[in-house]
């Protein structure tokens, strides 16, 4: 399901964002944006979605730190923050080595 594509170079073609459900396409062609239907209500359902639901795979950087989240917060023992370091940052990124 290919939404946009571009070439990579030897005339291949990689898949960047997975297409819309049908139910969800449909939207965009009935009713008007002015009225809160038609594009505006597609665009703001696909708002909803977080990049795992909408890419294939990472496009950036950024994505790549906090791509899959959703699972590795399930696993850890959530509290509030201690001085600004979140619990899940404090946990898989800085060293055990007892200075915290």
């Amino acid at each position: 399901a290919v939404v946009s594509t571009q070439s990579t170079g030897d005339g291949g073609k990689f898949c960047e964002m997975r297409t819309a459900s049908p139910d969800t396409k449909a939207m965009m062609y009935s009713g008007l944006s002015s009225e809160g239907d038609g594009r505006k209500a597609y665009l703001l359902k696909r708002k909803g979605k977080g990049p795992e639901e909408k890419f294939e795979y990472p496009l950036t950087s950024a994505q790549e730190v906090g791509w899959d989240i959703k699972e590795v917060s399930k696993t850890v023992e959530s509290r509030p923050a201690y001085y600004g370091k979140s619990r899940i940052i404090r946990d898989t990124f800085f060293a055990q080595n007892g200075v915290m």
